[in-house]
């Protein structure tokens, strides 16, 4: 009884230190996770309107309500609004994704990017690779979709996303920089 006794405080001290320590690096770690996620999506940004990688943006958020979770007002060096970008998250069949949908300020939409998913990995390059870049040069005015994508609960995000963001930019924004 006492050999079972001590085992389990064995185990428990273990169990202890262990969770400690997964606790201070996650501590540690958080505001450098962080700094990495906004300087990865920055760099989304940047490319989306053909900025240098070294330029400096400003960012000009807007919580929304709805399928979209925000809206970002970008900014080159010199003050020039160069257009928005419309963030949305959700949680599909497959997981997490989140969905980047870049406008100009005359309504065109310059990307379509998938910023972070955790949905299976083949089916999310598929949809990077050949159903993204469709989406580039089009019109918020007259959206298409590729209607051959299957059954895909990804391409079904994506969609979602770039439609709220085609109406959301039409409806507030009115295709010009106002």
């Amino acid at each position: 009884m006492l050999d079972k006794l001590k085992t389990a405080l064995v185990l428990f001290v273990i169990a202890t230190v262990a969770g400690l320590m997964i606790f201070g690096t996650n501590e540690l770690t958080y505001d450098g996770i962080v700094a990495n996620r906004l300087a990865r999506e920055q760099a989304f940004y940047k490319a989306m309107f053909d900025l240098d990688e070294d330029s400096d943006i400003t960012t000009i958020s807007a919580e929304l309500d709805g399928v979209l979770d925000e809206e970002l007002a970008i900014y080159d060096d010199q003050n020039n609004l160069m257009g928005y970008v419309y963030k949305g998250e959700e949680t599909n069949n497959y997981g997490d994704i989140t969905v980047l949908v870049g406008v100009r300020i005359d309504g065109t939409i310059v990307q379509v990017v998938i910023s972070s998913t955790t949905n299976t990995p083949t089916f999310v390059k598929k949809i990077e690779t050949t159903y993204l870049a469709p989406f580039v040069g089009q019109d918020t005015t007259d959206v298409t979709y590729d209607e051959r994508t299957g059954a895909s609960y990804t391409y079904g995000s994506v969609q979602r996303f770039v439609e709220a963001a085609a109406d959301y930019f039409q409806n507030e924004r009115g295709g010009d920089a106002s």
